[in-house]
Order: C-alpha cells, then structure tokens, then sequence
C-alpha cells in the first residue's frame, strides 16, 4: 500500500510568518504604548490644573478675607498682612512679565534669565497654612531655594511629619514646576513718598512647566486672575 507523504512549510513561508507575526506584536505594542503615555498626560495635566485652580482659589479667599476683617480704625488683620505682603512682591506691567515661552523647564530656575521665578518674585500660597499660624508671612513659600524643575508634574511637596497644631497642615519642602507672578495695574498705581500704597487691581499669572510622559518638549498650562485691592475702596463702599 501506498502512503501519501505531507510536505512541511517551505524556510521561506516559516520567514514570512514570523515576519507578520513580529510586525503586529510590534504595532500592538506601540499602540499600548501611545494609550499608556497619552492616559499619563491626561493625569499629569489634570493635576497640574488642579494645582493652579488651588492657587487662584487661594488668592481668591486671602482678598475676600481681607475685605470682610477690615476695621475702620486701620488695624491690620492677618488677612490684611498677608495681601500686603503677597502685593509686595508685585511687578510692573512689562513685557518680560506678561511673556510665558520657556524653551525649557530649567530655563525658569536660571536666574541670569529675564523671566525666571526670581527675576519676577514669584512664589506660591502655602494652602495648608492659610489662618492656621500666627504669623501671615509663613503662608507664602518665596524663597528661592524652594522652587525645583519637576520631577514629575507641577506639585508642591509638604513635609507630612511636621504638623501644625495637631493638623494636618505642614511645611512645604519642595515647590516643582508652579509659580505665581504678580503684576500691578501700573495706570492706577498709588504712590506716596516714592513707595507704592496700591493698585487698583493686580494679575496673578499661574503658571506651569513639566515634561508629560512621552514628550521631549516642556507642557505648559498657565492662567490668570484679576483682583481688585481692598486698600483703594473706602471700608463701607
């Protein structure tokens, strides 16, 4: 009797199969690794935002506050203490200011450049702070020392194991990727005796700069709130 013989692949269809079988593992994986790096740019965004919409709610609340504790005797509450000290670090309306365009993260922490976080006294609410210490300077995180290129996305890192009071408020150890920079409205600037009493309003320009995973180009996310100073309307008005 005759058996029939089975002839196996040939070296070329083995080669060819293999080829497609590698060309969509590789696709696979690309795509994977699209999907990975566009959902951690999504939370590292969304982060960041939320770290901004703290900060202008911070502004927000310490304006509002001082408005609502003003005295007609002229007593600074702490409110009042910590606007004024916030105003003071305000900058005039140039174009070094209003300008938001790093090449890169590090450029904002070089002080040689124009518009680094030093050159424009930028610094940040400590909002685990705010009205829980006595003193309303320790709100404000401005030392330069402080401010970091990020690490991951914009943050501010606290020291959890120094509390406040039993709370849950602590030192801000590392600020990385976020600032604020003030800018007063400098056609209704008071001055008397060559100091600066206040402005009718001032901008707090927010800003952001991180490296989103998968991008070799800084993201940035920045706003900017308008608010009016409570020292230029008579208390009552």
């Amino acid at each position: 009797m005759k058996v029939g013989m089975k002839s196996g692949d040939t070296l070329v269809e083995v080669m060819f199969a293999v080829a497609i079988f590698s060309l969509v593992a590789i696709s696979a994986v690309a795509v994977m690794n699209s999907g990975l790096s566009n959902a951690q740019g999504t939370l590292e965004s969304t982060m960041a935002r939320n770290e901004i919409d703290a900060q202008a709610e911070a502004l927000r609340f310490i304006q509002s506050s001082y408005v609502a504790e003003r005295r007609d005797d002229g007593e600074e509450g702490y409110f009042a203490k910590l606007w004024h000290e916030i105003v003071g670090r305000a900058n005039d309306a140039t174009e070094v200011v209003t300008k938001y365009a790093p090449t890169a993260c590090d450029d904002l922490y070089n002080p040689q450049n124009a518009n680094s976080i030093s050159k424009l006294n930028g610094f940040v609410i400590n909002v685990r702070k705010i009205g829980l210490t006595d003193n309303a300077s320790e709100s404000i995180v401005k030392q330069n020392d402080l401010f970091f290129s990020p690490s991951t996305y914009p943050r501010i890192i606290y020291d959890d194991d120094a509390l406040l009071d039993n709370l849950n408020s602590s030192e801000a150890q590392r600020v990385e990727g976020i600032y604020v920079a003030a800018v007063r409205d400098p056609g209704s600037t008071k001055v008397e005796d060559n100091v600066v009493k206040g402005s009718v309003y001032y901008d707090f320009y927010i800003r952001t700069c991180w490296y989103a995973a998968g991008q070799g180009l800084p993201t940035m996310i920045s706003t900017v709130i308008r608010l009016y100073d409570p020292d230029m309307i008579a208390p009552g008005e």
